[in-house]
């Protein structure tokens, strides 16, 4: 059985630094990012730990468009990208570290369902810490 991946999401831990490592690009995807470094205002320790970020992967034939900002989401390592065809729809990757402090994370995941619609949210929230 062969499986045609049109997107997905990845938030690699164990990366060098806090940034999500340009080389991990696949050939025929483009590779959207969000750097743990500069995901974080209020918390930085969390800014400053090694590895983290997101990233999206999508099919060079898939229309996307990343959505830079979304209304009072802040202090989240997260990455939204409206898709537009052939489906209309916005994921969002979304990393939460085990240190993260859950009653703030969960009042941004909130916010995204709040300021967003055909939503699809995935990512790494550490659930067993919740």
């Amino acid at each position: 059985m062969r499986l045609d991946l049109v997107m997905f999401c990845a938030s690699p831990k164990h990366t060098f630094g806090s940034a999500f490592p340009e080389d991990l690009c696949l050939e025929g995807y483009r590779m959207y990012r969000h750097n743990r470094n500069v995901s974080y205002t209020n918390y930085t320790d969390l800014a400053n730990q090694k590895g983290g970020g997101v990233a999206v992967y999508v099919k060079n034939h898939i229309s996307a468009q990343r959505l830079q900002y979304i209304q009072g989401v802040t202090d989240m390592e997260f990455l939204a990208l409206k898709i537009t065809a052939p489906l209309q729809v916005i994921i969002v990757a979304v990393y939460r570290p085990p240190s993260y402090r859950t009653v703030d994370f969960l009042r941004n995941m909130e916010k995204l369902f709040m300021d967003l619609d055909h939503i699809i949210i995935c990512g790494d929230f550490n659930e067993n810490q919740l």
